[in-house]
């Protein structure tokens, strides 16, 4: 971006998840953007959006990285969760701090142990956790005591009580109701029910100049920014930076007894398997997995293309899914329940209990973990930035803990102030990343940033007939 007197009067924000709320929020508030007029563009026509990955009865909202830039992050953000008046992030029960018991096997136990150590080193240094908060399990009978659950899924690890969870739906809600009531909210036009077809250069110049829509109308803007999670790929190349990849959910109905026992215990999440379970809200319990997830080729692209695109939507899960959450269920909930076990005695045939939901969540997922806030290079010039485009996406299925404060940073990086720290990680790479996770035609097909775990490289349609042929 340009000296004040160049900054952008019209922007356009394409997405109206965590990523675009949140920037929309943060140019609101500031001086360069005082005179814009902000339009941002949703395909859903309900918001929240039923399907977008920033809308979910739930998201972990920890410091436990095993990179200190995250960790850091986090406990910035935390100041805000804990924020419980009605108007803070963390008000009218949006955020519940119960807990995060990060355990795993040997094999990958380093993630632990590296974010162990950082939360610790943050507790010393009087950065938002309380040192006393934070417990190590040396075996699974400690484990299970630290969860307060009656089974176990890992080996070794620690509970960091600073660490909790946020109802996403609501959260989404509040910043949506944030830029309503915003004094200056009223520059900002939300539009739902609309598609973008493509993106507008300049054919002199190759900027970026707005947008074109699926009803073949255009919206042009002096800055156009695309908060577009999981779509981007087939919006805008990525060549290798970014991938489309499906993770699974699932739900299943408990009593009023099991909600008031599990609503206190933290989230539990085993790294060698990347399945956690976080407490029950209106008496429903969510499992999830956080893995290399699906890739989805679908319309007229395939695998050759390297461009997975969304299957969004509720619906049923692939067998191997299925029996990975039923798996992990069975694990903290055991068939034959500890004498010493002092919940609902009920608990035993939590694995067996049908599903009320399933879901596959769409990540952004980039080579390293590292989100992607930057402007891209010009398609003719890719020496030279796209001083009109920018990019705030690559989530990688962590970036919601980041609403309060990340809007904050995805202005500073488009104003060219961003501090050095997260520039270096978010920037655009001038090449892929050489040791990226990549199959035998060098596709990129997984995030390595060490918290994945679980089959490398499926595809969602594969997955799904060969469930066909098991049933």
């Amino acid at each position: 971006m340009g000296d004040a007197d160049r900054a952008p009067r019209t922007v356009v924000i394409v997405g109206a998840g965590a990523f675009g709320l949140a920037t929309a929020l943060a140019l609101l508030d500031r001086p360069s953007f005082k005179d814009a007029r902000i339009t941002i563009l949703e395909a859903a026509t309900i918001l929240p959006n039923p399907v977008g990955s920033s809308v979910d009865s739930s998201r972990i909202i920890r410091a436990d990285y095993s990179h200190i830039s995250y960790a850091r992050l986090a406990t910035e953000a935390q100041t805000h969760w804990r924020d419980t008046s009605d108007s803070g992030w963390g008000g009218q029960q949006r955020y519940s701090e119960t807990g995060f018991l990060l355990t795993a096997n040997p094999n990958a136990d380093n993630y632990v142990q590296s974010s162990l150590r950082n939360v610790q080193s943050l507790a010393e240094r009087g950065l938002e956790i309380d040192a006393s908060k934070i417990r190590t399990f040396d075996s699974p009978d400690s484990i299970c005591k630290g969860a307060r659950l009656p089974g176990c899924s890992g080996q070794t690890g620690y509970l960091n009580l600073n660490s909790g969870w946020a109802s996403a739906d609501h959260c989404i809600t509040h910043a949506l109701h944030l830029l309503k009531t915003h004094p200056e909210g009223h520059r900002v036009e939300l539009v739902t029910g609309t598609r973008i077809a493509d993106l507008r250069y300049n054919s002199t110049t190759g900027q970026c100049v707005g947008v074109s829509l699926a009803d073949q109308s255009d919206i042009s803007a002096d800055l156009t920014i695309l908060a577009t999670g999981a779509w981007t790929p087939s919006i805008y190349r990525l060549q290798n930076r970014a991938l489309a990849t499906g993770q699974v959910i699932g739900y299943i109905r408990i009593t009023q007894e099991e909600q008031d026992y599990l609503q206190d215990s933290p989230v539990v999440m085993n790294l060698s398997t990347g399945l956690f379970i976080v407490p029950p809200r209106d008496c429903e319990l969510k499992v999830a997995r956080h893995g290399y997830g699906y890739r989805s080729f679908i319309s007229d692209h395939n695998p050759g293309q390297s461009i997975s695109i969304p299957c969004a939507g509720y619906q049923a899960l692939p067998e191997e899914a299925e029996k990975a959450l039923r798996d992990c269920f069975e694990a903290w909930f055991p068939k034959t329940l500890p004498d010493t076990f002092d919940g609902p005695k009920t608990l035993h045939d939590i694995s067996t209990r049908p599903w009320t939901q399933t879901r596959i969540c769409w990540y952004t997922d980039t080579p390293s973990g590292n989100f992607m806030i930057d402007y891209p290079p010009l398609p003719t010039l890719p020496q030279n930035k796209n001083t009109s485009l920018f990019l705030a996406t690559g989530g990688s299925g962590h970036g919601f803990k980041f609403l309060p404060v990340l809007g904050k940073y995805i202005v500073d990086a488009v104003e060219g102030n961003l501090d050095d720290e997260y520039r270096e990680l978010w920037q655009w790479k001038e090449h892929e990343d050489t040791d990226f996770l990549k199959n035998k035609h060098g596709e990129f097909v997984g995030c390595a940033d060490g918290s994945r775990a679980g089959k490398l490289g499926m595809i969602l349609e594969d997955e799904l007939k060969n469930s066909m042929q098991i049933a």
